[in-house]
């Protein structure tokens, strides 16, 4: 589940904290977030989430991400993966 608070947007700009709580490959995760947006014409147009990226890579990954989460690898090789997924995402809703 999440948790939102200190919400705050206008027309073209927004910032949320947000608190995700969830299971990922069987390890529980915790994320504290802050997010900040841009819109256009109503829509998000750039989203960019800060976490504590070691803490995540931890639990979320056990033992390989405390030792790896603070590796450049380890960050390139999830981030390429969300890019995949999301772009494949959007592929199926074209």
């Amino acid at each position: 589940h999440a948790e939102y608070r200190d919400i705050h947007a206008d027309g073209t700009a927004g910032t949320a904290h947000w608190e995700a709580y969830y299971t990922f490959q069987g390890h529980p995760v915790h994320n504290v977030i802050d997010a900040t947006f841009s819109f256009k014409h109503g829509l998000i147009t750039r989203h960019v989430d800060d976490f504590d990226w070691p803490r995540w890579a931890g639990q979320a990954l056990g033992l390989p991400g405390r030792v790896l989460g603070r590796t450049s690898f380890l960050h390139s090789r999830v981030r390429g993966t969300a890019r995949r997924q999301l772009e494949e995402f959007r592929a199926e809703r074209a």
